[in-house]
């Protein structure tokens, strides 16, 4: 088992048997054998536990980047709002800006390639 930011990571293998020189008699595991499995285990819950650390940082920065374009497109409405003559110089290029990002995403073509129908791949 192992613990991680409040999160508990436990990690169980099989070899029945219940104290130490048993082991050895009820299975036939010698004792570098339950060291292995030992082993084995705590490597296995290592890595739940950098899985869990890569699921962790990835929900935080999806977060982050959807609290940023919120605030960004809250920041353009307000520059819209604005009369064009009142606009600053920072503003207006940030208006700009966000303009030719929505006309190029508007203009984004699949190119497949598809429209030849002669029977040929190329």
């Amino acid at each position: 088992m192992r613990s991680f930011d409040y999160c508990h990571f436990s990690v169980t293998l099989a070899a029945s048997s219940t104290e130490g020189a048993e082991i050895i008699e009820k299975t036939g595991l010698l004792p570098e054998e339950v060291d292995d499995l030992r082993k084995v285990a705590a490597r296995l819950a290592d890595k739940a536990v950098d899985q869990y650390k890569v699921k962790k940082a990835n929900e935080s920065r999806l977060t982050e980047e959807s609290r940023s374009r919120r605030w960004y497109l809250e920041d353009i409405e307000r520059i819209k709002e604005k009369d064009e003559e009142r606009r600053t110089p920072e503003e207006q290029a940030k208006l700009k800006l966000h303009q030719d990002e929505r006309w190029e995403a508007h203009r984004s073509f699949d190119y497949e390639d598809d429209w030849r129908d002669d029977g040929t791949d190329d």
